[in-house]
Formats: structure tokens, sequence, C-alpha cells
């Protein structure tokens, strides 16, 4: 997601099942490793890291 209070909320959302932490990372990512972005959900669809995809981690926020 482009917008981080909503991917904090996906992150966070099952605090319940007793997991161990979430994290939401903010990432640089390489215009040619974007295959699409969904307009109505405000997404980014990247290239995977484990077939090529590049990803820079800027910034990590762990929550639970």
């Amino acid at each position: 997601s482009l917008d981080y209070g909503k991917a904090k909320f996906f992150a966070t959302r099952f605090s319940a099942l007793n997991l161990t932490k979430s994290v939401v990372y903010t990432v640089k990512v390489p215009i040619d490793d974007i295959l699409a972005y969904i307009e109505r959900e405000n997404e980014v669809v990247c290239l995977p890291v484990c077939i090529g995809g590049k990803m820079e981690v800027i910034k990590e926020d762990s929550f639970l």
C-alpha cells in the first residue's frame, strides 16, 4: 500500500492471534520493478526480490 496508515492497519489487525510481531516496511523500488498500480486500492505490485526485484528498505516499523 502507498498509504502508511492502511499498511499499519493490515499489519496489526490480527493482534489477537498471538503473533510475535508485525512489520511495516517503507521501501524504495526501481520504476522498472513496478508491475502494476491498483488505483482504487492505492497499491503497487512489485517484482519479488526472489526473482530479481530490487528493493531498498528505508524504514522498518515493528508492532506487537
